[in-house]
């Protein structure tokens, strides 16, 4: 007789783990753009996470955010110095890395602090022109 209402969703009860990470680029630039950060920053940091996902594509890794976590993070940074790419631009990506997930957990996309995708947990160290060597908790001395 009736019909049962379906419930609206609210953010909260959304599976965030399934987000393509090309909408999220797409998002995370628009807030940069709203938030008044230059366009020299916007598109390197939309360069520089593009450059991730491609990597997450050849290596069969999930564009989703259920796909992106640490280890992944960390054998992304290891791929680019096998490059032998500049250990600044290196810290670049890890910068952009960073940015992002700070803006997915302010926004809402990972529930915690220590979810999923939390390379902005993590930094790494330039000391002259010598390779990043290891990855420094926040917790650590970088000493």
């Amino acid at each position: 007789m009736f019909q049962s209402r379906r419930r609206n969703l609210h953010w909260g009860d959304l599976d965030m783990s399934e987000v393509e990470l090309t909408k999220l680029i797409s998002h995370f630039a628009l807030n940069n753009r709203s938030e008044g950060k230059s366009p020299r920053t916007e598109s390197c940091y939309t360069e520089m996470l593009s450059d991730y996902i491609r990597w997450l594509r050849l290596t069969g890794i999930r564009e989703t955010l259920s796909g992106l976590d640490v280890t992944s993070a960390r054998e992304f940074i290891l791929y680019q110095q096998g490059k032998g790419l500049s250990p600044y631009t290196i810290q670049g990506r890890v910068r952009a890395l960073k940015a992002s997930s700070s803006w997915l957990f302010a926004e809402g996309y990972t529930p915690a602090r220590g979810a999923a995708f939390v390379p902005w947990l993590l930094s790494m160290t330039i000391r002259g022109n010598a390779q990043p060597s290891r990855w420094i908790l926040p917790w650590e001395d970088a000493g």
